[in-house]
């Protein structure tokens, strides 16, 4: 009934959940931490399903925005200023992304964070284009 591979995932999901409940006094039930899909607003779903299962056996779904404080910051002094001075950038715009809280281990976790961190990005820089784009569109 089982392969290898899914007895292992079995039982790294059964050590993380019991991690889980020692260091949070929080129990959390196993149908849980079977979902496969997490939906964040217009962020859009991110899937525990193929391809981010393939040769993975710790596979996590993105944390909740909130809990990885994603700072989006549109100019950091020293490292702007460094980016802006190169030749031909004046009329670049230097937008860093804080997201130390989601980058944390496990590596897997870090991985599944970064997908909906690049997402949050995107949007921002759509935003800011379709924000451009209207008011260059009103004069």
């Amino acid at each position: 009934m089982f392969n290898k591979t899914s007895a292992t995932l079995m039982l790294q999901t059964i050590m993380v959940l019991m991690e889980k409940q020692n260091s949070t006094d929080v129990t959390v039930s196993f149908n849980e931490d079977m979902e496969l899909e997490r939906c964040y607003e217009s962020y859009g779903c991110f899937s525990k399903a193929y391809p981010w299962t393939e040769n993975r056996p710790d596979n996590y779904l993105p944390e909740t925005p909130q809990s990885m404080r994603i700072r989006l910051i549109a100019r950091i002094q020293n490292m702007a200023d460094a980016l802006l001075n190169l030749e031909g950038n004046e009329a670049a715009t230097v937008l860093i992304v804080d997201w130390r809280g989601g980058s944390q281990p496990p590596y897997g976790q870090a991985v599944a964070n970064i997908r909906l961190v690049g997402a949050m990005t995107a949007h921002l820089v759509h935003n800011i284009y379709v924000s451009s784009f209207i008011t260059l569109t009103r004069f």
